[in-house]
């Protein structure tokens, strides 16, 4: 006995054509689909699960072609989602870690040990940091030289001694603001790790402002760019004198703002131009109004 209107098993909108036109744009994708190679089969399951493939089975025996057109079809729409999930910028994967770091003791007060155990500190926060990240190699030192346009950083051999004796020089800097900026550029300019520079030596920065009583320093995004220049220009130039002001003029942005309501800060914190990117467009202001200039 054949089936009556085959054609009729499903029709979610699409025609036979757009069914095989998206099957045969699927198979020529780059779309990421799970293999099921992840599946112990050879495990012990629980009794629930034995329980639930039996309720499966009886849903698909039920209306066979409805069920199963419908299961394969949100597998292969599953691809196109895990595509979409995965375009998200992987600095938003970092953000709990960024934020355990910033705000949870002793990681938030306490700077790594100066000289021999700074390196292994550092890199026990920076795994914090990436955990979520496996293939940033969290906690791990780079393994190849890396750099910043033309800018080389230190290579791969010389990391730990020179995060050891650059941090045994920060004894020498004054506490505080002074020993946070200089802390900031050694390891920015190190670059030990293959990702997560900038801000772990934004964390450790502040972690010595908070360990004085000092205020915090926010660098924003609309001051970012600049912020990376006066950088570059200490790092090709050896002047130092853009990069303190840069900061000491971000310290005072940030203690500018009433943290009371947060609401409140947020609307200010946009009122400021602070979350924008286009320096050509968008001039960073105070939050009474008048605009900044580090020249």
């Amino acid at each position: 006995m054949a089936l009556a209107a085959p054609v009729a098993l499903v029709d979610f909108g699409f025609t036979p054509r757009e069914h095989v036109w998206l099957a045969g744009v699927t198979m020529v994708s780059n779309v990421p689909f799970w293999s099921f190679k992840e599946v112990n089969w050879k495990k012990r399951v629980p009794l629930w699960v034995i329980l639930a493939c039996v309720v499966a089975i009886s849903v698909v025996a039920s209306r066979p072609s409805l069920v199963l057109f419908a299961l394969f079809m949100a597998y292969g729409l599953s691809g196109y989602v895990m595509c979409i999930v995965a375009a998200r910028p992987k600095d938003s994967h970092d953000v709990l870690g960024v934020f355990r770091l910033a705000l949870q003791s002793p990681w938030r007060e306490t700077v790594p040990p100066l000289a021999a155990e700074f390196p292994k500190e550092l890199a026990a926060r920076h795994a914090v940091m990436l955990e979520k990240r496996p293939e940033a190699n969290p906690g791990e030192f780079k393994l190849e030289p890396n750099r910043a346009g033309g800018t080389w950083f230190v290579e791969p051999q010389f990391v730990r001694g020179t995060l050891i004796e650059g941090s045994e020089l920060a004894r020498s800097v004054p506490e505080g603001l002074a020993r946070a900026i200089y802390l900031a550029f050694l390891i920015s300019e190190v670059h030990p790790f293959l990702d997560g520079n900038g801000r772990i030596s934004r964390l450790v920065m502040n972690a010595e402002l908070s360990r004085t009583g000092e205020a915090r320093t926010i660098i924003p995004t609309l001051f970012h760019e600049e912020y990376v220049d006066c950088q570059r220009q200490l790092s090709r130039q050896d002047n130092p004198e853009g990069h303190i002001r840069a900061l000491t003029l971000m310290q005072a942005w940030t203690l500018a703002f009433d943290y009371s309501d947060i609401d409140a800060l947020i609307s200010s914190v946009k009122k400021t131009n602070a979350l924008e990117r286009a320096r050509s467009q968008f001039k960073l202001t105070m939050p009474d109004g008048p605009p900044i200039s580090n020249s």
